[in-house]
């Protein structure tokens, strides 16, 4: 019952890494303890907070805003010039960005690896 609970709010990722690390398997008969259940909690809400660091970063190096690397070498491996973008258009890039990301964190697929990042980044470039 608390993995299903934890895949609900977390996704399976988290929870079965918190279930696998804490051995959470219930005994027949035997329910966990308030301990056991506030351990488990805690450690799943670290790793969310972690894996939204990890997004923050990918978020950084695609960035239009700030010129991050990923945004440069998908502009160039498109033949764009990053100079081109104005600020209206890198905000509309990265918040085009933002939609993605938040969308994969709501179907529990965070982090976003950096290769799909720069997917989703060249196909906003060519919109």
């Amino acid at each position: 019952m608390l993995t299903d609970a934890l895949t609900r709010t977390y996704g399976h990722g988290v929870a079965a890494a918190v279930t696998h690390e804490l051995g959470l398997t219930p005994h027949r008969g035997e329910p966990l303890s308030s301990c056991e259940i506030a351990l488990a909690m805690d450690m799943a809400q670290t790793c969310s907070d972690a894996l939204l660091g990890v997004d923050f970063m990918t978020r950084v190096h695609c960035s239009a805003v700030v010129g991050g690397p990923g945004f440069k070498a998908a502009c160039e491996s498109l033949g764009l010039s990053p100079a081109a973008f104005d600020a209206a258009e890198r905000l509309c890039i990265d918040i085009a960005m933002r939609q993605r990301f938040d969308e994969a964190a709501l179907q529990k697929q965070s982090p976003v690896s950096p290769d799909i990042a720069q997917q989703w980044l060249h196909s906003v470039l060519r919109s």
